[in-house]
C-alpha cells in the first residue's frame, strides 16, 4: 500500500521556512560583536597623544556613521527592531567607513595612521572570527 499526497485543489501548498537555518538570531550578529571587540582591544593600547586623538576620532566617526545609518533606515522603516537588526548586521561596514573617514580627517588633524591600521585590522580579523563562529553555528543548527 502506497500513500500519495495530492496537491490542494484551491489553495497553495504551505511551506515551512527556517530563519537562516538557525533557531535564534543572536548568532547572526557575532561578526559585529567580534569587530567591536577587536577594535576596542586595539584602541586600549593607545600611548601617545596622537594615538589617543586617533582613537577618539575613530570612535566618534563610527558612532556618527552608525547613528546616521540608523536614522536613514528609520525614515524608511518605522519598526525599531528591524532598524536595530539591520544596524547590528552592518556594523563591520560602519567600522570600515569610520576608518575611511579617519583617513580623510588626517588631512586636517595630525592623526596616527599606524594606530588606525591596528584598529581596522583587529576589527576586521575579529569580525572574520565571529563570522566563522556564526557559520559553524548555522551548520550545527541546520542539521
Amino acid at each position: 500500500m502506497n500513500l500519495r499526497k495530492h496537491p490542494p485543489e484551491r489553495r497553495r501548498r504551505t511551506t515551512t521556512l527556517y530563519a537562516q537555518g538557525c533557531c535564534c538570531c543572536c548568532c547572526c550578529c557575532l561578526h559585529s560583536l567580534g569587530g567591536l571587540i577587536g577594535s576596542t582591544v586595539a584602541s586600549v593600547k593607545a600611548r601617545t597623544e596622537e594615538e589617543r586623538r586617533t582613537v577618539k576620532a575613530y570612535w566618534l566617526l563610527f558612532f556618527i556613521a552608525t547613528g546616521g545609518g540608523m536614522a536613514s533606515f528609520a525614515a524608511q522603516e518605522p519598526n525599531f527592531s528591524v532598524v536595530s537588526m539591520i544596524a547590528a548586521l552592518t556594523l563591520p561596514a560602519a567600522q570600515l567607513f569610520a576608518s575611511f573617514l579617519v583617513v580623510l580627517a588626517n588631512m586636517v588633524w595630525a592623526l596616527d595612521l599606524n594606530m588606525l591600521a591596528r584598529i581596522t585590522w583587529k576589527g576586521f580579523l575579529w569580525a572574520f572570527v565571529g563570522m566563522l563562529i556564526m557559520g559553524g553555528l548555522l551548520v550545527l543548527f541546520a542539521r
